[in-house]
């Protein structure tokens, strides 16, 4: 068609000849890269949730230049002011831009603690031996004591001669020696439970000032219908004069019941989006980005045959990126394994010349030891007994869907099930220069970000 007269442009109809179901769909069901099909679901293309909402590009500019703003430790004057035309929009990136900054800070504070497990344990363990210590093993030091209370009583019990060979609480069966010894294990190799990279997460927001729970009204208030009961209150503030040292729960006056069950909301949701980090979608996840990888517990449950254990974590990765089917957000059992979990161990046994129903009954006997999963509640992953590794030295492609797997899965991509490619150097691996990646590790200080909507008759 021409548009115009004279010199006007000329433009092109595009029609649709089809007269099929999905003629008048806009976007494809099925992806032309890597054949993720999303017919059956609520979301019918994987298309749409690529583009950009508004609030996360004002939000992602907002904080680099946050970032970037001179300010101090002890005080920061750094503020700005986003406009708007539409009083929704205001509304939405208002709420939209502290979330999303509230997500990122958890994933840079996961991955700090991740890199700082263990590590501070060794160094506490040296201080209390009255070894001397540089600068940066004296804030390790410091941190694992603030934010490692029950680590701190065991090791610390350890160097007593009256409670070195009693029961150590918390571990079964082991004195404060023996468990004092399976720390420094943990600490050197791993793995490191969620549940405790959660209390660390959780201290280092607190030392912000940031809700460990998030923004949430039942979070972020006792009685959020009437929003009463701050959250604030639920902690002792460290003075102007000791910057440095950890908030923690009252005790004096001691908390009400009701103040109690505000704190248990605070810390279920905490772990809940620590746990979301660690299985974000869209290339987010702590795998996808080399930070770390979910595992079951190698330490105290080691499995039978390493390809057991890859076999695991692959069904690990495969459920937890299913948020609907974590024990965090109410998942509810099925009579039946997924499809897909059966059709990954089905695949692995055949590739690796293995009989496939002695092998996922060995597969499920290992995650029913570790209580990832429970054959009473078949289908859920059960996310507090999950833990994290930090990288090893390879890494594995899928050459269809350029999946990036930190474990070799049995040799097949857990979402393609096509071979994955030989393994590579970790150092290769194609992160550079990935946005979330660079928040997570190379962002500098944690800090909070307040967002309030004004209006003109503000």
């Amino acid at each position: 068609v021409d548009l115009g007269s004279g010199n006007g442009v000329r433009g092109f109809v595009y029609e649709v000849q089809n007269s099929g179901p999905g003629a008048d769909q806009a976007y494809p069901a099925i992806c032309p890269r890597c054949d993720e099909d999303r017919r059956r679901r609520r979301l019918d293309t994987p298309i749409r949730p690529m583009r950009t909402g508004f609030q996360r590009v004002a939000q992602v500019l907002c904080d680099t230049l946050l970032r970037d703003m001179p300010h101090t430790a002890q005080q920061s004057s750094r503020k700005l002011v986003v406009f708007s035309d539409s009083r929704q929009d205001a509304a939405k990136i208002s709420a939209g831009m502290r979330f999303a900054h509230y997500r990122d800070a958890v994933r840079q504070a996961l991955a700090t603690a991740l890199e700082t497990a263990g590590r501070g344990a060794l160094a506490f363990d040296r201080q209390l031996a009255g070894e001397p210590l540089n600068t940066d093993e004296q804030q390790l030091a410091q941190e694992f004591s603030a934010t490692h209370p029950s680590e701190v009583a065991i090791l610390s019990g350890a160097h007593l001669p009256a409670l070195a060979n009693r029961q150590a609480p918390g571990f079964a069966a082991l004195t404060y020696v023996q468990a004092a010894q399976q720390i420094f294990q943990r600490g050197a190799h791993g793995p490191f439970p969620i549940t405790q990279l959660t209390e660390d997460i959780s201290a280092r927001l607190l030392m912000e000032g940031i809700n460990p729970g998030g923004f949430t009204l039942n979070v972020l208030w006792g009685d959020a219908r009437k929003r009463e009961g701050s959250w604030r209150r639920l902690y002792e503030w460290p003075a102007e004069s000791q910057p440095d040292s950890q908030p923690a729960p009252r005790v004096n006056p001691p908390l009400a019941p009701e103040e109690q069950d505000h704190l248990q909301r605070i810390r279920e949701m905490a772990f809940r989006e620590a746990t979301d980090a660690i299985f974000a979608s869209g290339r987010r996840s702590l795998e996808a980005l080399g930070i770390g990888l979910a595992t079951t517990d190698r330490l105290r449950f080691p499995a039978s045959h390493p390809l057991i254990q890859e076999a695991a974590d692959g069904v690990v990765q495969l459920i937890g990126s299913r948020r609907y089917k974590l024990s965090t957000h109410g998942a509810m059992p099925q009579p039946n394994l997924p499809v897909f979990v059966t059709e990954y161990l089905n695949k692995v046994a055949a590739h690796n010349q293995k009989s496939p129903p002695d092998f996922r009954r060995e597969v499920y006997d290992l995650l029913h030891r570790t209580q990832v999963c429970s054959p009473a509640q078949t289908g859920v992953l059960f996310a507090e007994h999950l833990c994290l590794v930090r990288p090893g030295g390879s890494y594995y492609a899928c050459p269809q869907c350029r999946r990036l797997h930190m474990h070799p899965a049995g040799g097949l991509c857990i979402e393609c099930l096509v071979p994955l490619d030989p393994a590579r150097p970790i150092a290769d691996m194609p992160i550079a220069d990935d946005y979330y990646r660079f928040l997570a590790l190379h962002s500098r200080e944690l800090f909070r970000l307040n967002c309030e909507e004004l209006t003109g008759q503000t």
